[in-house]
């Protein structure tokens, strides 16, 4: 049986937010475009498995 599994999107460096929600998904998408710099502290806090994406900005990405 497959059973379906939550990606959380993490687009800030709101820990207590990202913290809050570990329970509620499988892993998340670190995503490096949005969070900018800090992305490596972020990853440091994460205690489930995670993705990093890098979009440009015709796919979504903040222009800095």
């Amino acid at each position: 049986m497959h059973v379906p599994r939550i990606c959380g999107s993490i687009a800030n460096d709101n820990l207590q937010t990202i913290l809050n929600s570990e329970r509620f998904v499988d892993y998340f998408e670190l995503r490096l475009d949005l969070i900018g710099h800090g992305w490596e502290k972020v990853a440091g806090y994460l205690n489930k498995p995670w993705v990093a994406c890098n979009r440009s900005q015709i796919e979504g990405a903040r222009v800095i």
